[in-house]
């Protein structure tokens, strides 16, 4: 009568023991996936952020020689307002200028 017990039993305990060492492994298993689709996330976040600050960074540097331009032609005009003969030349090198500067200002 103990064989028909035992018998079963040590069945069931090695089906729970096999159905445990899957369940851990399976844990392993996903684990590790999660893992890998982390360090794939950051690493995706850490070239968007490398990608952003370089953007930036040619933003402030195209703003930065369109300001320096600005500047340039803005000194030419006043130069040309400075050294013009008389008020019409003065009127007409300030018109210049401005038209130089914004097509708004052109007539």
């Amino acid at each position: 009568m103990a064989d028909l017990i035992r018998k079963p039993l040590a069945w069931l305990a090695g089906l729970l023991l096999m159905a445990a060492a899957l369940l851990w492994f399976s844990g392993v298993l996903s684990g590790a996936r999660r893992a890998e689709v982390t360090a794939r996330f950051e690493a995706s976040r850490g070239d968007a952020a490398v990608r952003s600050g370089a953007d930036a960074a040619n933003t402030i540097g195209e703003r930065g020689s369109a300001e320096h331009a600005l500047d340039k032609e803005i000194t030419r005009a006043q130069d040309q307002v400075r050294t013009a003969p008389d008020t019409g030349a003065a009127d007409s090198a300030a018109r210049n200028g401005l038209c130089g500067i914004s097509t708004d200002y052109c007539q």
